[in-house]
This record gives C-alpha cells, structure tokens and sequence, in this order.
C-alpha cells in the first residue's frame, strides 16, 4: 500500500549554493577589508559604539590598606543595526544548465556568482560612501581646498607630501589607543602615488623597477590595498567607486560585537531560509513549459561605523580621470 509522501516545497534552500554566495568574494572589492562582517542573531539590535572610556585616567587607583577601592562605571554608546535582505533573481533554462555542464561548469553556480556579485557590488558602493562621509569620519583632510594643503597629484617642488600627511594620520589615530593597519586607496590614487617624486625618491637607489603596493605599503609603514572596483550607470557610463579619496583606518582581522574597527558589517546569521546569513532558493518557472527554473539570492546585512577616532579620511586626494562608455556586452 502506497504511502502519502506530501508535495515538494515550491521554494527550496540550496544550502551548496547558499554557502559558495557567502565564501564569494571579487578581489576589487574592499568592503570587506574596511567592515567586517559580525556575525549576529538577531535581525535588529543595539550594537556598541566605542567611546575611549578605556583611556581615562580620572581615578585614584592607589588603595590605602583597608579602604575601598574607587569605583568605576563602565559605560557605552549605543545605536541600533538592522540587517535588511539585499537580494536578486535570475532565470536559468533547462536547456542552458545541460549547456554549460557539457561545457565542465554549472550554469547555476555561475548564475549564484553573478548575483551574489552584484549585490556585493551595491554592498561596495554603500560601504564607500559611508567611509568617504566627512560628516562620520571627523578626522579628514579635504586636499582640494588650498592653502596649506595639496593634492598628490601636484608635484610642484615644496607642494604635496603624502608621506607627512600619512604620517600624520597615524598619529592620530594612535590617539584613540589602536594603530593604523590598513590604507585603502582608489586606483586613481595609487597611480598618482606611485609616480610621487616624494616616493620614487625613497627608492631611487634600490627600486629601478616600477613602485607597487609593497613599496607603498613600506613608505607609508601600514599595509597598502587598491580599490580598483567600478561601477557602471545606465548609460554605461563607468566610475570609480572610490573616486580620489583615501582611507587610513584600523580594523580588527577577527571582528566582535566590541572591537574597536572603524567599521562593522553586520550579518544576520540566524535569518530564514539562509545558511548563516546568506540564502540561495531555487523554484520552477510556474509555466512548467518554460522549462525554467528561478534562483534567488539574498544577504542579510548593515554597515554602521562603530569608532570614527580609529580612521582617518583623505578626500579629494588627486584628479580622477573621466570614464568614458563601455561598449555593451554581446549577447551570443
């Protein structure tokens, strides 16, 4: 006697695909290098906001024999997350996954790849012009406003010198008890700097070669990351997403909750229908003739800035040269 086994769920977790979208990763990106994913269980929450309290030295920490020692209150700022799906969709037909499998890959997988991406390419953009917003960062220079100050483009003898203003930085930054370990730098900086006379002259007797982020990351005595991602309008117009600024900041290579990174991406592990955050659910086309089936991916996150004192912002670092169109893709 036969026995009811129910219907399949019309949408189901690929836990495979879920897994290979959260260890995704596009090397022009910085996002995750600048904020960290947190890994949190709840969607909303209070997250801490570091106030230096660690620094006071208002008590008396010499006890008499017998006596009480002073009391300290320990306190925290305190703002709230809240981690929202960022999510795409993609149809892939039957016939192109037995295409691309005769090919020696999955047209799945590549179509997980593709979204993933894009939503990390918008997670890239939000993380950009969070760290390039001299209203949150209050430890920044603006070198397009004259006087004192030169952008590194400018070369003129006595003019920029990116090597004291780094330097400078830093000891900022070491202020708020942490030190620098990370300076990202949009592509079009990395070219200007890396043709600095202030630089080339560091290495005129031992680097013939061509400077490159090691020997930055040497002058600059903090390790060196380019940005190197764009991002394209809807004319196809393409830009920098980092334009010509600069981010000296700390970030903590294992995040918590308390840590003291300039900033945190918090992941909402726990969300339905996700592995650890990230989801890939897969349904077929509801005209079954289509022979279609539908991916969909999402992430659940939110960057906050948790210790503005830990980085410092350079804007408007050189010129950025204009993009022009790039041909559209040919669809075959």
């Amino acid at each position: 006697m036969g026995a009811f086994t129910g219907l399949q769920p019309l949408g189901t977790l690929n836990v495979a695909l879920s897994n290979y979208a959260k260890a995704y990763r596009n090397n022009a990106f910085v996002s995750e290098l600048i904020a960290p994913r947190v890994d949190v269980a709840r969607q909303s929450f209070q997250y801490v906001i570091f106030d230096r309290a660690n620094q006071r030295n208002d008590r008396d920490v010499l006890r008499a024999p017998g006596a009480r020692p002073q009391t300290v209150r320990r306190t925290y700022s305190s703002d709230t997350y809240m981690c929202k799906s960022h999510a795409l969709a993609a149809s892939v037909p039957f016939e192109e996954e037995q295409y691309a499998l005769g090919l020696g890959f999955s047209a799945k997988q590549n179509a997980t790849k593709l979204l993933i991406d894009r939503i990390n390419l918008a997670r890239e953009v939000y993380v950009a012009s969070l760290a390039r917003d001299n209203t949150k960062f209050t430890n920044y220079s603006d070198l397009s406003v004259g006087g004192s100050v030169y952008p590194w483009d400018d070369y003129q003898v006595g003019h920029s010198h990116p090597i004291v203003d780094v330097d400078n930085a830093k000891d900022l930054i070491k202020q708020s008890g942490v030190l620098a370990n990370a300076f990202i730098i949009s592509t079009p900086v990395y070219k200007n700097l890396r043709n600095h006379p202030d630089i080339i002259d560091r290495f005129k007797y031992t680097t013939p070669g061509a400077i490159g982020l090691a020997e930055l990351s040497q002058v600059f005595g903090v390790p060196v990351t380019e940005a190197a991602a764009i991002v394209l309008d809807k004319s196809n117009v393409g830009s920098w997403i980092w334009g010509g600024d600069a981010v000296l900041t700390y970030t903590q290579p294992a995040p918590t909750m308390d840590d003291v990174s300039a900033m945190k991406t918090f992941n909402w592990a726990a969300a339905p229908m996700t592995a650890g955050g990230y989801g890939v659910l897969e349904f077929p086309d509801p005209y079954l003739d289509a022979k279609t089936d539908w991916e969909s991916v999402d992430w659940y996150w939110d960057t906050k800035v948790t210790a503005a004192e830990t980085a410092y912002l350079f804007k408007n670092t050189v010129t950025v040269p204009a993009f022009g169109a790039i041909a559209a893709p040919t669809v075959g």
